[in-house]
């Protein structure tokens, strides 16, 4: 999805600045992957002179992780594709280069997909670099990143044809769909794990610039539900066998669906999107569906209604009964993105089985945090994918690739953690820190908190009550260390320090 926004611009560095450039990468990857610890939680930084970014994970039998990392220059769209292998402490394994064709260029690694109990496949795009038409690039690896087969489509779209989703169906063939963008009309393509072709149909769709953005296999039905996202708001019911459109139903005007996961059971789904709730603001949802095409209910998720939440296709994951959501809190999406100089956190929401929230975590903040990728992991924990921003670093225009493995309860051993509560990750998310004039207490789970402000000479100088989140005045206070204390029911208690400057 992060190709669509990609803008054609160069930038030039001299020579001497680029030898910097190579000789840091070095550097940043040898730290990267040197970290020690033994723990189930681990943080983790992938730092090279390129712009990088990771959007997909799994999960092996061992607990170890296969992550990929597309990595290059974002404004000529031109990657080289990775994968890495992490132990279940976070060491790296293994690593593997993805051998692009020759006359080729690299769009993005799409998807990491299980095939068998001793093997995963790759999906990358690829543009032919005489016609520019795209082809599915498949690459088997087993476990050890050995790589066991890898061919290019027997088909291709045009250039204005935009892969969106991807999926691997019951047969165990592939799904692609995707969208033209003359007459916005929508494609299919079946095929199998060797990229021969089975099956493909263009969708006409009667509506006006809607684009598919997610697709499911009902396998006892012998249909997919496509999702469309734009107005109207429609979803195609398409017979498996033709491709041909069967029903055109609607699912609510507020939602936009980016993807699609199974259920706790067989009999539903969860289209994964974002709410419209008025004002401007966007916030995480997912529309609970029966395979009937019927929408059961929808659940959103809001951190501050005042704020904007971001999430994108893979932002939710269950694993058993543990249903993780992730989003990015303070989200801005303008004409720079994704190079936006804006705070932005990373919002961990752990789900029970009734899609109530058991507990939310705000993690990092300091600079620009776009999660792209949650793993629900088998001891019950996650492994968050996040690209990192930081517009005070010395490479203009580069994201790094952020990783956060947290516990069942949304701990982690950090780069920089200590071990106070003052240190711990925070459900309350309170910032700028250091203040300057104003300091906001995001409470998002919870309301009708007790909060105590202390100076540096444990003088309480403010006690009130947050019944939501809310803007405090600071601007006539001392400089300084200040400790706040939040209360609440059920012995709720959370505590953190800010600086006045």
């Amino acid at each position: 999805m992060f190709q669509v926004l990609q803008k054609k611009e160069c930038i030039f560095l001299s020579t001497l600045f680029w030898y910097i450039l190579k000789t840091s990468f070095i550097v940043y990857f040898i730290f990267f992957f040197s970290l020690t610890g033994i723990s189930q939680t681990y943080e983790k930084l992938y730092k090279t002179q390129f712009d990088d970014i990771s959007e997909d994970a799994i999960e092996l039998p061992d607990k170890s992780i296969i992550i990929s990392v597309t990595s290059g220059d974002f404004y000529q769209a031109n990657y080289q594709a990775y994968l890495y292998k992490l132990s279940y402490a976070g060491l790296l394994i293994d690593s593997t280069e993805i051998n692009i064709p020759e006359y080729y260029n690299l769009k993005g690694i799409d998807n990491i997909f299980k095939i068998s109990d001793t093997s995963l496949l790759t999906l990358c795009i690829c543009q032919n670099i005489f016609n520019d038409s795209l082809y599915v690039l498949i690459t088997q690896f087993n476990f050890e990143l050995k790589t066991l087969f890898s061919s290019l489509t027997n088909f291709s779209v045009p250039f204005n044809y935009s892969f969106t989703n991807h999926i691997l169906n019951s047969e165990n063939n592939l799904v692609s769909i995707g969208t033209e963008y003359s007459n916005y009309d929508h494609f299919i393509y079946e095929y199998d794990i060797n990229g021969n072709l089975i099956n493909h149909n263009l969708v006409i769709d009667p509506a006006i610039q809607t684009i598919a953005s997610a697709i499911m296999d009902i396998e006892n039905l012998g249909k997919y539900h496509l999702f469309l996202f734009f107005h109207p708001q429609d979803f195609l019911i398409i017979n498996k066998e033709t491709l041909e459109i069967d029903t055109i139903l609607d699912y609510p005007s507020t939602f936009s669906p980016w993807d699609i996961h199974s259920s706790l059971n067989d009999s539903t789904y969860l289209t994964i999107g974002r709410n419209y709730i008025g004002n401007g603001i966007k916030v995480p949802a997912f529309l609970e569906m029966d395979n009937m095409g019927n929408v059961l209910n929808m659940h959103s998720y809001t951190a501050n209604p005042d704020t904007n939440s971001g999430n994108i296709d893979k932002s939710l994951d269950i694993f058993n009964d543990k249903i993780f959501l992730v989003a990015a809190y303070n989200f801005l999406v303008n004409a720079s993105y994704p190079f936006v100089q804006q705070q932005q956190w990373i919002w961990l929401n752990r789900i029970n089985q009734d899609f109530s929230v058991s507990w939310q975590r705000f993690y990092k903040g300091e600079v620009n945090y776009m999660p792209y990728k949650i793993l629900a992991t088998s001891d019950g924990g996650a492994l968050i994918l996040s690209t990192k921003y930081d517009w005070n670093d010395s490479i203009p225009f580069q994201r790094d690739v952020h990783i956060l493995k947290v516990d069942s309860t949304g701990w982690y051993e950090g780069l920089q953690t200590g071990t106070t509560e003052f240190d711990k990750p925070k459900q309350i998310l309170v910032y700028p820190n250091p203040v300057k004039d104003k300091v906001k207490f995001v409470l998002g789970l919870y309301d009708n908190l007790e909060l105590s402000i202390y100076n540096s000479n444990g003088q309480r100088v403010i006690r009130q009550k947050l019944p939501y989140s809310q803007t405090l005045n600071m601007s006539h206070f001392p400089k300084g260390l200040y400790v706040y204390i939040l209360r609440g029911k059920n012995g709720f208690i959370e505590k953190g320090k800010f600086i006045k400057h």
